[in-house]
Order: structure tokens, then C-alpha cells, then sequence
């Protein structure tokens, strides 16, 4: 099973007012299952599924409490892995489909997000010390150096899935909308 940890995140005034809501939990559940259901269906079992759509998942957990969506955003990242691991039979081509999507994903966030933002305390310096790793992260993808073939893959699956959250993270720091 794949952990990945997000960093710690401030309290912003939008964070304090959010709670748990159990229409929200439902919602982000019902998405979850369509994010994910075209792969266990047993239809594709000759076939190859798509690949799985973690920003998909990753929007559908927005909405939760802070404990739940960080908790949330792992599991969009490790059933991801773990559906793509049994999908490539180390071909590493549904993760490399994943990656692409998170790329895409990325450069449609960066195009709206600002250089800076407006707030207390370190808030600002901490939104553009992120915003800077999250773009280096996209750009070379360190600590992948010396692997190749699917390991390289891997590696990059999960620099890149920390990455993304990280830019959910900067997308509500800054009051963006999620493309």
C-alpha cells in the first residue's frame, strides 16, 4: 500500500467554517465509485481499463473536513497505484497515463494561480516557498535520479501525486476555482 503524507496545512478562515457534512461525504463517495468503478468492471477484464483519474477523485474530496480530505487525498493516490500495478504488469503504462493526466492537470492550475497572495503571519511566505517546490517538482522530478524503466515510473508517481496535492493546497490558499 502506497502512504503519502501531505504537509501540514495552516488553518485558513474557509478551513475553520468546514465540517463535515454528510451530504458532502456521500457525494465525494458516489464520486470515488465512478472515479474508479470503469476498472473493476468485470467487462474490461479482457480489455484494458482506462486509467484510473485521480484529479477526478482528488476534486471530489475537496469538499470534506480537513482530517477527512487529507486522509482522502492518499487514498485517491494509493488505489490509483494499486489498481495501475495490477493493470501494467510493471509496463508501467497506466501509471504513465496517470502522470500525464496529473501534468495536464497542473499546467491548467499554474496558468491561474498567483505569484503571491495576501495574508497573516507566514501564510504568504509559505504559499510561495510551496508554489515554487510544486513547480520545481513538475519540472525535474528529484530523487527519481539513477532509476529507470518502472521504478523511475514509480518514483515519479508518487513525487508528482505529493506534488498534486500540494496544488490543491495552493488553489485554496489562493481562493481559486479548480479547473
Amino acid at each position: 500500500m502506497l502512504l503519502i503524507f501531505t504537509p501540514h496545512r495552516e488553518k485558513t478562515e474557509s478551513m475553520k467554517k468546514s465540517r463535515l457534512k454528510l451530504p458532502g461525504m456521500v457525494g465525494a463517495s458516489v464520486s470515488l465509485w465512478f472515479a474508479f468503478a470503469p476498472v473493476f468492471d468485470p467487462a474490461y477484464a479482457e480489455s484494458k481499463p482506462p486509467p484510473p483519474d485521480v484529479i477526478a477523485c482528488l476534486k471530489a474530496v475537496q469538499p470534506l473536513d480537513m482530517g477527512y480530505r487529507s486522509w482522502m487525498e492518499q487514498r485517491c493516490a494509493s488505489v490509483a497505484f494499486e489498481i495501475c500495478t495490477k493493470v501494467d504488469a510493471e509496463t508501467g503504462s497506466c501509471l504513465s497515463d496517470v502522470i500525464a493526466s496529473m501534468r495536464l492537470f497542473h499546467d491548467r492550475l499554474m496558468s491561474v494561480l498567483p505569484a503571491k497572495i495576501d495574508g497573516y503571519g507566514f501564510l504568504p511566505g509559505r504559499y510561495e516557498r510551496t508554489l515554487e517546490r510544486t513547480r520545481d517538482t513538475f519540472d525535474a522530478v528529484s530523487g527519481c535520479e539513477g532509476q529507470s524503466g518502472y521504478a523511475h515510473t514509480r518514483c515519479e508517481f508518487v513525487a508528482l501525486s505529493i506534488a498534486t496535492f500540494e496544488s490543491f493546497y495552493l488553489a485554496e490558499l489562493a481562493d481559486v476555482d479548480i479547473p
